[in-house]
């Protein structure tokens, strides 16, 4: 199988979805595709192509019809190797760390089963692997056009057209979230910390609250997870340091700094939220 039949099925695809909705609903796929079908790096392209495809261009179509048949018998993510051979494929994984040890043993094994070695070297390993891949994609896509008849055969045609459009516009990018985090950060005082770094672990968690929130809520509940997950991470940390209340009260005693922190701790409560008032009674204090 080469490229250009996979090629074909995306923008059939696209077309279906088009004709569905009324609007442009993929955002383009621009990294390169393969050139071939027996070469590592034919196979590497088709694995970042095929990883764009499921996961970021077509991460809210794809989540809305693989509940509906015949994506739905799948029971599980679709192409569910393919996030493991784009990481071992194009990441430089850290050998401590248990997550990447699982992504290199989910990859080699799945390269095993393929092309009976875990580290690919010839052109006809590349070529069984490669069409493993394609195999996958175009079952998916031929899934998914045929996912699409649905909105013409079912009786609640509309509602399901208007509860697609709603995935559709509720699919927010990653970076969108990160101004929640920034906000979380400076209410709490936490400086220095890395909101994509934090969102990379609670991304698919925080879709969900926009996915599952009525409009007007959407901000309250996210802003609600988020603030809990910072401080979850910082374990409820208070924002400053003993040293730095020092300067508060005026270089009070050991005693008095631990009394200080624990006041502050009891008034602002476990989620913070008053911590700015409590900081302006103890300068007051002080």
């Amino acid at each position: 199988m080469n490229f250009a039949e996979i090629h074909n099925l995306y923008l059939d695809f696209k077309r279906r979805l088009t004709s569905i909705v009324g609007r442009e609903v993929f955002p383009e796929i621009t990294v390169n595709p393969p050139k071939g079908d027996s070469d590592e790096l034919s196979f590497m392209r088709l694995v970042a192509w095929g990883y764009v495809l499921l996961f970021e261009s077509g991460r809210g179509a794809f989540g809305f019809l693989k509940k509906l048949p015949p994506l739905s018998d799948t029971g599980g993510p679709l192409v569910p190797h393919l996030h493991a051979l784009r990481t071992w494929a194009s990441h430089n994984l850290v050998f401590d760390k248990k997550r990447d040890i699982r992504t290199v043993r989910i990859a080699t094994v799945w390269l095993l089963s393929k092309c009976e070695t875990g580290s690919p070297s010839t052109s006809d390993h590349w070529k069984v692997c490669f069409e493993a891949i394609a195999t996958d994609l175009k079952d998916v896509l031929e899934g998914a056009i045929a996912a699409c008849d649905c909105f013409d055969k079912r009786d609640d045609r509309d509602n399901l057209i208007a509860e697609f459009q709603k995935c559709l516009d509720r699919n927010w990018d990653a970076y969108v979230f990160d101004e929640y985090v920034d906000q979380a950060f400076q209410k709490f005082g936490y400086a220095g910390l890395s909101a994509t770094e934090i969102r990379a672990s609670h991304l698919e968690a925080w879709r969900k609250i926009v996915v599952v929130s009525d409009e007007e809520a959407i901000q309250r509940n996210l802003t609600m997870r988020i603030e809990n997950d910072v401080l979850n991470i910082m374990a409820s940390s208070l924002p400053l340091i003993s040293k730095e209340l020092d300067g508060l009260l005026d270089n009070p005693s050991e005693g008095v700094v631990t009394t200080a922190m624990l006041l502050l701790r009891e008034k602002a409560g476990e989620r913070l939220v008053n911590v700015h008032e409590v900081l302006a009674e103890l300068r007051a204090l002080g």
